[in-house]
């Protein structure tokens, strides 16, 4: 699978307990309505596919992960700080009226004073759990 066929859902921050159990930070929103059954994690750039065990989804942000065959906390330390992706084909529709910062990437921004300034290359965002 290649990056261009998923979209980012978020990373893995850290292991939760002995048995692989790892929590996520989640940066799509609704993410609890998408039946999630798989999963891709970047790994020194290759999409690598693990199927879901459970997820439990905290709040906002946050979500409790399972997957299948990391049952130990050394498997699950592996992936600490990797991305995670789905398929495209799980995306939601967006409405017109859903417009997040995201979809500012691309634009070009221009100052009343300064004129144009630039094309937006990249939107950083920062979430504290």
């Amino acid at each position: 699978m290649k990056i261009e066929d998923c979209f980012r859902i978020g990373s893995i921050l850290k292991t939760k307990g002995l048995k692989g159990e790892m929590q996520l930070y989640v940066d799509f929103d609704n993410l609890a309505d998408i039946n999630i059954t798989n999963i891709f994690i970047d790994l020194s750039g290759k999409l690598v596919p693990y199927f879901v065990e459970s997820i439990k989804y905290l709040q906002k942000n946050a979500a409790y992960l399972y997957l299948e065959d990391i049952d130990t906390i050394e498997k699950a330390s592996a992936l600490v700080k990797k991305d995670i992706y789905l398929s495209n084909k799980l995306k939601p529709k967006k409405k017109k009226s859903d417009f997040t910062l995201k979809d500012l990437k691309g634009f070009t921004v221009v100052d009343e004073n300064e004129g144009e300034l630039g094309e937006i290359a990249a939107i950083n965002s920062c979430s504290y759990l």
